[in-house]
Parts: C-alpha cells; sequence; structure tokens
C-alpha cells in the first residue's frame, strides 16, 4: 500500500526554551555568559532522545494520504491506521472535499490508531508536546540528565569519534514510551 508522508511543521524552539530556565537551575549556573552554549546542549539533548526513541519530543505535524485502493496482501492494513507515533494530539481526517470526517471513525489518541482505515481520506495529526506541561516528568528528568552530561563532558569526545548515547538512556526512555513492536 502506498501513502503520501508530510512533516510538515515542527516547533523545535518551543520546548527548550521553556526548559532553559529550570534547566539552569539544575545545573547550578548562576551567570547568563553560557546561556546559548547551554541552550545548544538542551536543544542536542531533546533531538538526540527524539531520534533515538524515533518518537516526536517537539510538537511535529504530520500530513499522511492514503490512496482509495486496497492491498489486499495484508489483511490487518484493512482494520485500521496506525500512524507509528506516540503522544498523537488533534486529529483530523478530510474528505475528498477536505470537510474533516473524524467523527465517522474510532480515533485511539494513546496508541495512534484509527478504525477503520481511513483509505482515500487525507490524515493531519499533530505528535509530541506543545508545552513543558504535558510532557511526563520522566522525560523532563530524561532531557536534564543527557544536556547535563553534554554540558559537563563537554571536551570528553574526540574529532571523528562517534558519539553513542549513553546506555542509561534505552533503559530510562523504556519507563516513558512503550517499545516497538
Amino acid at each position: 500500500m502506498q501513502h503520501v508522508l508530510f512533516k510538515l511543521n515542527v516547533e523545535r524552539d518551543q520546548l527548550a526554551q521553556d526548559l532553559f530556565p529550570v534547566f539552569k537551575q539544575h545545573l547550578r549556573v548562576l551567570h547568563s555568559h553560557e546561556d546559548d552554549m547551554i541552550l545548544m546542549y538542551l536543544l542536542g539533548a531533546i533531538d538526540a532522545i527524539a531520534t533515538y526513541s524515533d518518537n516526536d519530543i517537539n510538537l511535529t505535524e504530520y500530513r499522511v494520504f492514503y490512496p482509495k485502493t486496497l492491498d489486499y496482501r495484508s489483511p490487518s492494513n484493512l482494520y485500521g491506521w496506525y500512524c507509528g507515533k506516540q503522544h498523537v494530539t488533534g486529529m483530523q481526517i478530510l474528505d475528498s472535499t477536505n470537510h474533516d470526517v473524524v467523527a465517522n471513525f474510532e480515533v485511539d489518541y494513546a496508541s495512534g490508531m484509527v478504525y477503520p482505515h481511513p483509505f482515500g481520506h487525507e490524515i493531519i495529526f499533530d505528535s509530541g508536546y506543545g508545552d513543558v506541561d504535558s510532557m511526563p516528568p520522566r522525560l523532563v528528568n530524561i532531557i536534564f540528565r543527557l544536556a547535563a552530561e553534554y554540558h559537563e563532558m563537554r571536551e570528553a569526545s574526540r574529532i571523528g569519534e562517534p558519539r553513542h548515547l549513553p546506555e542509561w538512556i534505552n533503559f530510562a526512555l523504556a519507563s516513558v514510551w512503550a517499545p516497538r513492536v
């Protein structure tokens, strides 16, 4: 089954800006001449965790279109649609006349599933967190731990040496998101 997915808009700086004052207190930094660098570490930690976990942390808008053709080789594709993201909000399902017909479908926001499969419709949904208050505290803790490690170990890497995420990241993220099947 062919589909078209567009990643339209990513609010990349909002969460980092909101987290910055608390993160600066977390580091116990009282001066402001390292603010740009500290913000860079915070952005880097958010991006690294999002990439590693394949989940959006920054609020991201997606647009997906499935043609009306059915893929009979995979019966599971006929039952429902899985968006592949967690923490899904703001879903719209548009018909060919651009009317929102989300009321005609059952949407499970926790799992990112739509029943039945919206063949021939355009799906617009948001994934990620628009503000700090909607984030799980455990995720904020993980971001702070990784950003603090970047801050403290800024001289620990060598040029040409790949940078690996710490081993604790995998276990910590398992407490926030369900592993993918």
